[in-house]
């Protein structure tokens, strides 16, 4: 009986292990970095107004200082 080598494909489609783990490394990022973005508005929000205007904010500002990076005082 003859002996066949098997050779197992290096992923489907062209896709590498090494790339699915890269495309699930970045995807697992974005969610942490959304996740983080959202309690930290969630917690601003339940600060009074004093407070918000002591960093410089106003209740109206919270949304867009949080997710598009406002420098605070």
């Amino acid at each position: 009986m003859s002996q066949v080598a098997y050779q197992a494909p290096v992923g489907h489609a062209g896709f590498s292990t090494k790339g699915l783990v890269s495309v699930f490394t970045k995807l697992t990022a974005w969610f942490e970095k959304r996740s983080h973005l959202r309690r930290m508005e969630r917690h601003l929000s339940t600060l009074d107004d004093r407070l918000l205007n002591d960093i410089g904010l106003e209740r109206a500002d919270i949304h867009s200082a949080v997710w598009r990076g406002k420098k605070l005082r």
